[in-house]
């Protein structure tokens, strides 16, 4: 789950109203674009409809228990021109831009055929690109988002079995380094930050009809959004009021992540009453996803929680429990695993099946990850490792129900260190910095220094969307003062067919290569570039990259 301590709520539209205008001024947003104009009335649009104001004679816009309503329907050529729907899109252009931090709307999306919502953020000096589109749908399980800059696009894919089933939450997290997406706050995917994506971009919201799709029906269609809300870690930004929160579905949307609102606080549990107790947990995945239970003194506290936080992504999920959790009371805090699996081979995500605790909170106190008694891996840095089936335990020990006998597999071998032989005739330092995005196994690579290769196929585990790097070194025998051409060369490509980065598709990325005390960056290789490279060579495909160098 995403953790947004430090930052502040500086946007919040809880649609308690409406606030809509043509060109936003007095309200928060606008429904036509500038530049966009079709006519009196109606935004161009996108697909098969155009975007209208009231004044049209179709009004796409309703407030209904806490949420606004885009509705789209069938009209003519007089109010829609080419298309032939007439649909809503809000602007925020004229009341609110910011340059980075967290961003993120709450919806239902309508499940049909021909339908595109979205969600999305332009540059408030009107420029394009850059483009960042935090949610593109249509009508299924499959969640597009996408990052479009003149260093070229990144998208990123993820599918969501209840997409379309009631609320769900879509955000991005925008910084000065990385671009994070988020699906019910948990992170799905990332890209680097182009250079283009440094200066306020504005919110967008809208629902669009596709041109020629089959199976599209006459009938209305409708987005529904409970909440649209931007977040700032700018320590100078200025902290809007968390407005009267009304959720349709009845959720309790009133939490913030951590963040601070200006008038804001979330009630603390009273003696007697339910209280809250919140894990937070991340898990490696094998042939399924870690599964826990929670037992207080005791007492199991709701029924099995499945985590889908992948912990070598960095991601980690908050699990709410409700009970009658006395204050200044001790208790006892089970945390149980009950489902190890492992591959019998390799260790981590994609071999082994692991349960991370990394804290608890409960009546206003957290006990971090060290404090956690019982069966926590010795191997544990971040958070209470359980890698066996069995129980850590947070207070005094009050255990539950008898857990089923663990069965302990190896250990995690330890991470090797790459090495080459040396080459007769002396030695010299050659030096490559990698990184790679993870599908099916980790990217591989060899390197060759005037067509030679030197050492053998290197296996690289850093993580490129966590900003991770390998460095690599071999020896060999590379005169100084003689011009050298080193290449790096990418072997095992591989991708789902699908999304792309780390954990849809296979890259191998080369920040730089150094030699005899001399460094070439990414932006001197030539060769198997990726078109879309931004910060290191980017390998997509098999084929080599050369560097050249004395």
């Amino acid at each position: 789950m995403i953790d947004l301590t430090g930052y502040k709520l500086t946007f919040d539209e809880e649609f308690n109203s409406r606030s809509i205008s043509q060109n936003g001024t007095g309200t928060t947003w606008a429904d036509i674009r500038p530049g966009s104009r079709l006519n009196a009335n109606a935004d161009i649009g996108f697909g098969n409809s155009a975007f209208v104001d009231a004044a049209s004679g179709i009004d796409p816009f309703s407030v209904q228990n806490g949420a606004l309503h885009i509705t789209a329907v069938r009209t003519d050529a007089e109010v829609a021109g080419p298309g032939d729907w007439a649909s809503g899109l809000i602007s925020s252009r004229a009341s609110f831009a910011q340059t980075y931090g967290y961003f993120e709307m709450r919806a239902q999306l309508p499940a049909e055929a021909g339908v595109w919502p979205a969600f999305w953020m332009l540059p408030a000096d009107g420029s394009w690109p850059p483009e960042l589109d935090v949610l593109e749908a249509y009508g299924d399980t499959n969640l597009w988002q996408y990052v479009h800059s003149v260093a070229g696009d990144v998208q990123v894919w993820s599918s969501h079995a209840n997409m379309t089933a009631g609320y769900h939450s879509y955000g991005v997290e925008w910084g000065p380094t990385t671009i994070s997406f988020y699906f019910d706050g948990e992170r799905v995917g990332a890209a680097q930050t182009p250079v283009d994506f440094h200066k306020p971009m504005y919110l967008l919201a809208d629902l669009a009809i596709q041109r020629g799709v089959a199976g599209t029906t006459d009938a209305a269609k409708q987005m529904q959004i409970d909440y649209i809300r931007a977040y700032s870690a700018d320590p100078h930004a200025t902290a809007v009021d968390l407005a009267h929160v009304s959720s349709p579905d009845g959720a309790d949307t009133g939490h913030l992540y951590g963040a601070t609102a200006a008038s804001h606080a979330e009630p603390p549990p009273s003696n007697g009453q339910a209280s809250v107790l919140s894990l937070r947990v991340s898990g490696d995945h094998y042939a399924g996803s870690p599964q826990f239970q929670v037992f207080v003194d005791g007492t199991a506290v709701g029924s099995v929680q499945t985590v889908q936080a992948l912990h070598v992504l960095g991601q980690w999920q908050q699990f709410d429990f409700s009970g009658p959790f006395a204050a200044n009371t001790a208790h006892a805090v089970e945390v149980r695993f009950l489902n190890d699996a492992w591959d019998g081979y390799g260790g981590g995500e994609g071999h082994d099946r692991n349960l991370y605790v990394q804290s608890l909170t409960l009546n206003g106190t957290t006990e971090n990850w060290t404090a956690a008694t019982g069966n926590v891996a010795p191997w544990s840095t971040d958070s209470a490792a359980i890698a066996t089936n069995g129980s850590i335990v947070f207070g005094h020990a009050v255990a539950g129900p008898p857990p089923q006998q663990p069965v302990t597999p190896p250990s995690p071998p330890p991470e090797s260190v790459p090495t080459a032989p040396s080459a007769p005739g002396g030695s010299a330092s050659l030096s490559v910095k990698v990184s790679g995005d993870h599908y099916t196994g980790a990217p591989q690579f060899q390197v060759f220094v005037d067509g030679a290769q030197i050492g053998q196929t290197q296996t690289v585990e850093a993580v490129h969307v966590l900003g991770q790097w390998d460095t690599f070194d071999f020896d060999g025998a590379f005169a100084a003062g003689t011009p050298h051409q080193v290449e790096v060369r990418f072997v095992n490509d591989a991708w789902d067919g699908y999304g792309g980065g780390e954990g849809h598709d296979r890259n191998l990325y080369v920040e730089s290569v150094s030699l005899n005390a001399h460094t070439a960056l990414w932006t001197a290789a030539t060769g198997n570039v990726a078109p879309w490279s931004i910060g290191s060579a980017a390998l997509a495909t098999n084929g080599g990259v050369l560097f050249d160098l004395f």
